[in-house]
């Protein structure tokens, strides 16, 4: 006796229409597959004040949202996971958990992780003043850091000094899909800012033109776009988005910076 797949019953009785429920129901129950924890299940919505944001979005093993998941396929794709090693040194600003694991095992003893705020990290530390020599690091990683800090180029300057001239520093921030970026340092409280910024602790709304920032202080920029870093495959598995935290940003592209 011939065994018939569900699908090609549902194919030979059912209304084209119930065939698309059908195709779209088996894809949204889909497992996920993580390239940091590297495992299989399925994502659960990014959650903001009570409210989903995004579905698909948080890895439930290792927690990772979608552009940390990016950042380690630059990581692992194109700066090659064997050149972080035990002999480099890497400042993690604001770090990742999920990352921050990967990271601090790779390097062990070069691992430093740093917020202002957080306690738990190594140290605590104002990137507009950061209490470490020229060329201390290999690597510099600070991630939806900028928005939040008033003089964002005196910090990409410390950035910019602490990092050796071989090394490389990774500087996401949320770009919002408008040419230039939009600040005004008047605008000081939480309402006011959510209007203005998109989200109440941010201080300016960055652009296209944040290359132009990071190249003003020194940087030497190369922007990867999702498409160079994963198939459409990956990127549905992965569940690597072109639409961030809010409709209008962007965390499809990494900025990646040399000396």
């Amino acid at each position: 006796m011939t065994t018939i797949s569900a699908k090609r019953i549902v194919r030979g009785i059912a209304p084209h229409g119930v065939v698309v429920l059908y195709r779209k129901r088996k894809q949204t129950n889909a497992l996920n597959y993580c390239p940091i924890c590297e495992e299989e299940s399925q994502f659960t919505p990014a959650m903001s004040a009570g409210v989903r944001t995004r579905p698909k979005a948080v890895c439930p093993n290792c927690g990772s949202l979608e552009r940390h998941r990016l950042t380690w396929l630059l990581i692992t794709r194109e700066v090659g996971i064997h050149n972080i090693n035990k002999e480099k040194t890497m400042l993690h600003v604001a770090p990742e958990p999920s990352l921050r694991q990967k990271f601090s095992e790779l390097l062990g003893k070069g691992y430093l992780s740093a917020d202002m705020y957080e306690k738990d990290v190594d140290v605590k530390m104002d990137i507009t003043n950061i209490k470490y020599p020229n060329a201390s690091f290999d690597f510099v990683m600070a991630n939806h850091v900028l928005e939040h800090v008033s003089d964002d180029v005196k910090a990409m300057k410390e950035l910019y000094r602490v990092q050796k001239k071989r090394g490389w520093s990774v500087l996401l921030v949320p770009i919002a899909k408008q040419a230039t970026t939009y600040e005004d340092p008047t605008i000081t409280s939480k309402k006011g800012r959510l209007e203005a910024f998109g989200q109440a602790d941010h201080v300016r709304k960055y652009g296209y033109d944040y290359k132009d920032r990071l190249s003003s202080v020194g940087y030497k920029v190369k922007i990867y776009k999702l498409k160079d870093l994963a198939t459409r495959a990956e990127i549905r598995k992965m569940s690597l988005k072109e639409v961030g935290e809010m409709s209008d940003f962007t965390q499809s592209e990494i900025y990646f910076c040399t000396k």
